[in-house]
């Protein structure tokens, strides 16, 4: 299984999908920070989905409101994610739950938003820095 087709909302500042490389669709996840701060989510909670399941079985929810110096933070992590290569090599052996995970960061002007693909194993410091922060942010502000 692969990723779904690029759905970037117009006010994403940054957007994060994660997809189990399996048989299913369930545990597939997204979320979105948008400029203004807010922070959407939606996945894939339907544990009978096969390769036909749709790649979301909830529409994106709002669910917080980061405060200004956060979203500073996401939008300077994400300058660093945006020099990353568009695919990062997988590295040999095998996984027990392989997830495909796809960072989409969101530009100004008349450049086209950038992608990188890669997989939780593999996954460059850069992309775990801006989901730190994203994570921290979330549980600190409830």
């Amino acid at each position: 299984m692969g990723l779904p087709p690029l759905e970037l909302p117009s006010d994403a500042l940054v957007l994060f999908e994660s997809v189990p490389a399996g048989s299913t669709r369930a545990g597939a996840f997204r979320f979105v920070v948008t400029h203004d701060g807010r922070f959407l989510h939606s996945g894939n909670d339907d544990a009978g989905g096969g390769p036909a399941a749709p790649y979301w079985t909830t529409e994106l929810e709002h669910l917080k409101t980061f405060d200004a110096p956060t979203v500073r933070a996401v939008s300077e992590a994400a300058e660093e994610v945006r020099r990353l290569p568009e695919t990062i090599r997988n590295p040999p052996g095998n996984e027990s739950h392989p997830t495909i995970e796809r960072i989409t960061v969101a530009t100004t002007g008349d450049e086209r938003p950038h992608s990188t693909i890669t997989n939780a194993r593999t996954r460059p410091q850069q992309v775990t820095k801006l989901l730190e922060i994203v994570e921290r942010a979330g549980q600190a502000q409830g």
